[in-house]
């Protein structure tokens, strides 16, 4: 009969994902009840650590970074340089604080790292190296565009949920959508259209737009509702 202990001491492989260049696959491995990042080369070898401690999101960089939380830090290695896959320093801080991380995501060029924590946005990477993007409310997910010059968000106004992009460079918030109702799904198509799927705030409609962000406008592709 397996016991609790049991249960917990079970190895857990989660969510791998391979490097931009395929060399190595990354991924979760829980162990006696604690998430460990770890990375293996994609011809076989040793299993090599990267967390020291509880491992949260992650991600790989277009140039072969790996970037992860570990509660309140944001650490990065490059795996061939992390003792264990080869010769070179070990892990380094990207960022510190008190508040844990809740996601990040490198952006598609790879140049810097937006994180989520404690309902706001950070940007690493960027000018200046740290700083905050403007968002109306707590942030709870995000995407960057194809050409890494904004990132979409998800975020709380209030008891809704609301949609944004924010423009990097600027840090300025160049649209937002302003209903009583609740946008969610997000997905860029390209660089310039955003496409939401909104719900009624008393769950009766459904619409799936495209928002032109170059003009604001919006585009109902289709529209499904339901009697009350």
């Amino acid at each position: 009969m397996l016991t609790v202990n049991d249960v917990l001491s079970i190895r857990h492989p989660e969510a791998p994902r391979w490097s931009p260049d395929g060399a190595w696959l990354a991924f979760h491995y829980i162990v006696d009840g604690a998430t460990q990042l770890n990375v293996v080369p994609a011809g076989g070898g040793e299993l090599v650590r990267l967390s020291a401690a509880d491992a949260g999101a992650w991600d790989w960089a277009s140039d072969g970074r790996v970037a992860w939380a570990e509660g309140p830090r944001v650490m990065a290695a490059r795996p061939g340089a992390v003792p264990g896959a080869g010769s070179g320093a070990g892990p380094g801080v990207l960022l510190d604080g008190q508040a844990p991380v809740g996601d990040l995501k490198w952006s598609p060029d790879g140049r810097m790292l937006a994180v989520s924590r404690g309902g706001k946005l950070i940007l690493l990477g960027g000018q200046p190296l740290l700083h905050e993007l403007s968002a109306p409310g707590p942030v709870l997910d995000f995407w960057w565009s194809p050409d890494s010059a904004c990132i979409a968000m998800l975020f709380l106004d209030g008891s809704q949920w609301d949609a944004g992009v924010v423009h990097v460079a600027s840090r300025q918030l160049t649209w937002r959508s302003r209903t009583r109702d609740w946008e969610h799904g997000l997905a860029w198509l390209g660089s310039d259209k955003l496409s939401v799927v909104r719900i009624s705030e008393d769950a009766s409609m459904r619409e799936y737009l495209v928002v032109d962000l170059k003009d604001g406008s919006e585009e109902v592709l289709e529209r499904e509702t339901s009697p009350r």
